[in-house]
Parts: C-alpha cells; sequence; structure tokens
C-alpha cells in the first residue's frame, strides 16, 4: 500500500470540516457537501470526477439546505439524503435530498409523512442497509452539560416515513427512569416500532459506523470529554422464525398400514378373499364404519365382517382412499370401476370420493353412457352428476369440455 496525493484538475473545495463525501457510482465521481471552515458554515458541493481526477462545481436547481456542519449523509440510488448539523446557532432535524440521476441534479426538502421525526442533533450516522438509511446517535441540543442519544430511527425513503425503534429490556439494559416518569402505561405508540433486541452502544456522537452485508457496526465517537473505544454490531435482520419445512408423516404412515395385518383388528371377506383393517382409521374417515363399529352394532365386537355384494378391487380401492387420503391412478379408469366405486362412496358416507367418482364420470358421459351414468347417479345420490347427465340426455348435440376443478 501506498499513500500519495493526487494532482487534480480543476478548483477544490475550500477548508472545510465535519462535512460529507459520498461516491456515486452511476456518476463515476465523488461528492463533497462542505460543512465549516472555521470562520462559517457552508452548505456548496464539489464533484470529482475519479476518471480525469478532475473538480467542478456542479449546477444544481431547486433550495439547497441551509448552510451548517457535522451533518451527515446517505446515497440511495441516485438520491443523496442530508440529515441534521450543526448552523452555528442550533441543532438540525430536517431532511433534504439531491437527486443525481437526471441531467439537471435538484435539490428538494423531504416532506415527511407522519408525525415521528427524530430530534435535532449533530455528528450522528446515516447508514443505507439494502433500501432503508439507520440513523444512530449523535449530539442534542444542550451543550453544557453534553447531551448525547444512543436511540435508532430508520427512514423509509420510498414511504417518506421515520420508523421508531424500540429496545427489548432485559437484565442488561438500563433505563431511563426520567423519560418514563411522564408516560402513561395505557398509551400505544402511534407509529409503528421496530424491536431491537440486546444492549447496544451507549450514548455517543462523532462516532463511524459502516455496513458489511446485513450488519452495521458502531465504533467509538464521545459523550462530552468521555472518548470511547468500544464496537458494537447490529443485525439488521429480523429474528429468524420457527418454519415447517417437513410434512406430517402421518397419512404416509396410514398408508403402510393399508390391508395389513400389523395391529389390525377387523378383516373383510370380499369375494373371498380376506382384507385387513383398523377400526379406529376407518371409523376415522367414514361415518358409516364408526356406526359400525360403536356399541350397539353386532359389528362392534366382530373380528371379520362379509361383503357379499362388494367387488374386491372396488373395496381395495376405497380402503386404499381411507388410509392414504387419495386414490391410486388406475382406481377410474373404466366407467364400471367409477359407477362401482361410486355406489361404495355413497354407501359408506365418504363425500369427497363421492366428488371424485362424480367427477370421472362426467368425462366420461356419451350418447351411449349417458343413461347408464344417469341411472347410477341417481341411485347413489350424486346431484351433481344426475344434473349433468341430464343436461346431456336433453341435448345430445352438444359438445363439452371438462376441467378438475
Amino acid at each position: 500500500m501506498r499513500w500519495e496525493e493526487p494532482v487534480t484538475k480543476g478548483a477544490p473545495p475550500g477548508p472545510c470540516n465535519m462535512h460529507t463525501a459520498d461516491y456515486l457510482a452511476h456518476a463515476r465521481g465523488i461528492l463533497v457537501f462542505r460543512g465549516g471552515n472555521g470562520r462559517e458554515y457552508l452548505n456548496d458541493l464539489h464533484f470529482l470526477d475519479i476518471d480525469t481526477l478532475t473538480w467542478s462545481k456542479p449546477s444544481v436547481r431547486g433550495v439547497a439546505p441551509e448552510p451548517r456542519a457535522n451533518h451527515s449523509s446517505a446515497l440511495v440510488g441516485t438520491k443523496l439524503y442530508i440529515f441534521g448539523g450543526w448552523n452555528g446557532r442550533k441543532r438540525l432535524n430536517d431532511l433534504y435530498v439531491l437527486e443525481t440521476g437526471s441531467p439537471e441534479w435538484t435539490w428538494s426538502s423531504v416532506r415527511v409523512h407522519g408525525d415521528l421525526v427524530p430530534h435535532p442533533r449533530a455528528g450522528m450516522t446515516f447508514t443505507v442497509v439494502r433500501d432503508k438509511i439507520f440513523l444512530f446517535g449523535g449530539s442534542g441540543p444542550s451543550a453544557a452539560p453534553a447531551k448525547c442519544f444512543n436511540d435508532l430511527f430508520i427512514f423509509d425513503p420510498q414511504l417518506a416515513k421515520w420508523t421508531d425503534t424500540l429496545v427489548e429490556l432485559d437484565k442488561t439494559t438500563v433505563v431511563d427512569c426520567a423519560a418514563l416518569d411522564d408516560a402513561n402505561p395505557n398509551d400505544t405508540p402511534s407509529e409503528p416500532q421496530v424491536v431491537v433486541i440486546g444492549d447496544g452502544p451507549s450514548r455517543r456522537a462523532g462516532h463511524t459506523c459502516v455496513v458489511y452485508q446485513r450488519k452495521m457496526f458502531v465504533f467509538s465517537g464521545s459523550y462530552g470529554s468521555e472518548y470511547l473505544h468500544d464496537m458494537h454490531v447490529l443485525d439488521t435482520d429480523p429474528a429468524p422464525c420457527a418454519r415447517v419445512s417437513l410434512s406430517s408423516n402421518l397419512q404416509s404412515s396410514l398408508g403402510r398400514f393399508c390391508n395389513s395385518p400389523e395391529f389390525s383388528d377387523i378383516a373383510f371377506i370380499v369375494e373371498g378373499s380376506r382384507v385387513f383393517g383398523h377400526k379406529i382409521v376407518l371409523s376415522l374417515g367414514s361415518d358409516r364404519f364408526r356406526a359400525l363399529f360403536s356399541a350397539g352394532f353386532r359389528e362392534a365386537s366382530a373380528t371379520e365382517i362379509v361383503l357379499p355384494d362388494m367387488r374386491l378391487d372396488v373395496f381395495e380401492a376405497m380402503l386404499s382412499y381411507l388410509y392414504r387420503g387419495s386414490l391410486e391412478a388406475h382406481a377410474l379408469d373404466s366407467m364400471d370401476d367409477a359407477i362401482e366405486l361410486l355406489m361404495a362412496a355413497d354407501e359408506y358416507m365418504l363425500d369427497h370420493l363421492k366428488q371424485l367418482c362424480e367427477t370421472a364420470l362426467q368425462a366420461m358421459v356419451t350418447l351411449d353412457s349417458v343413461h347408464e351414468i344417469l341411472h347410477a347417479a341417481d341411485r347413489a345420490n350424486a346431484a351433481s352428476c344426475a344434473s349433468f347427465a341430464s343436461i346431456s340426455c336433453a341435448t345430445p348435440h352438444l359438445r363439452f369440455s371438462y376441467s378438475s376443478n
């Protein structure tokens, strides 16, 4: 590394301190807003082209901020914001913006929305994190003894609005009792607040703040005659929230017990085959099964039930639906299968399964099948399917299109 004093062209700024300098990437230059020079307070702008190392005084329209020093600046996009400072008589809390993205740069006073505005101050930091500006600390109106702040405000340039922050009290937090004396515990803040957790920096001014990714690093500063050398880091991201990233395995676990003898307490004899079931699972899915397994019915104590009028493949499809919550892909491939499953769904009071069957049957309506489907819909109390089949039967010349919705 090597220091050097470059030779520049043009008229450089005059002497100054407590000024601000910001790099404008879109203009490839450094913009200086002068502060004090020991004799007076200033508000003139000077621009250094970093490619040619040429100083110039930009032509700017609008009303500029009044002369000041120890102010702060923040660049958001092409907009340069100037906040507060000291004008030789008092500390300020005004906010100005300079638009540098157009051919003619323009000053304007920011019209803040809402009643919340930070107290007048100087020597604070004004730091951009993503698209927000964080104001921290600074010295207040009182000179003897010195009055400094350690408050944190967030300015939203899009909304032109300030947001206050609320420190979550813990064992290490010092409460300003004087500030609480006049507070009504029943009052609610009129402006939204952001909660800040942890013990932050003490009151100070003249400190520095650097942003790295989402974190703000605040270093040193002073409070009256006390010069500080501590560092604090503010993580501006919200605290991580608990999120559900895993799906419940209940349904998949139940599916493994479909027609499984493990823990089975009921078996069905269908077309000579034994199909295993679990009363609690069947009762949860079907009001009909719940009634059958309740006290007063012989099925309540039975370990085996014969179903003489049920096809094996239809019963297995219905059982799979009860355990898995969905139908297997081939269950409704044919009209006969869909009609048989519709009847079973009606008998065992499975309304959702009935709707699946009705939807499948609507897509199977033709001039040849409409009467059979209409008859089945009437027997199964499938009103939607019956209505559709009736219209199709009355207007056979119409063509229909369907969707799963």
